[in-house]
């Protein structure tokens, strides 16, 4: 998880091209998405999105840019520091957005309420309160 070159560099060295299929982990920066990319294309190898990641990027794309209405945003995730730009984006095009995961308590700590001992980002505050 913490995208160790020499880690990625032993995968790419075991294929001839490298396909990313899986839209749920495409953001994550470890060995086994951006590691071995980058070695590949190092090595001048091809790396590709798969057709399934090819699917969901152009099924979000055009749900963002031309929604249905009514159209409800639903988004987690562990920081509201990964995900204000793209709450802000919403915001302007969605009826509803919904906030869950980890980054709730962020939300729930700017409208004053408690929150025990959950995860908080204390430094975003007042962005969530915005």
């Amino acid at each position: 998880s913490k995208n160790d070159p020499e880690l990625g560099k032993y995968w790419a060295s075991l294929g001839d091209m490298f396909v990313n299929d899986a839209f749920g982990t495409a953001h994550r920066a470890h060995a086994s998405n951006v590691g071995v990319a980058e070695a590949m294309k190092a090595d001048g190898k091809q790396v590709a999105a798969g057709f399934l990641m090819e699917k969901e990027i152009k099924f979000l794309g055009e749900a963002v840019d031309e929604p249905k209405h009514p159209f409800v945003a639903i988004l987690g995730g562990a920081k509201v520091s990964d995900k204000i730009g793209v709450i802000d984006h919403l915001l302007n095009k969605a009826d509803k957005v919904i906030i869950g995961g980890g980054m709730t308590y962020t939300f729930y700590a700017a409208k004053g309420m408690s929150i025990g001992n959950s995860l908080v980002e204390a430094d975003k505050i007042d962005v969530a309160k915005e």
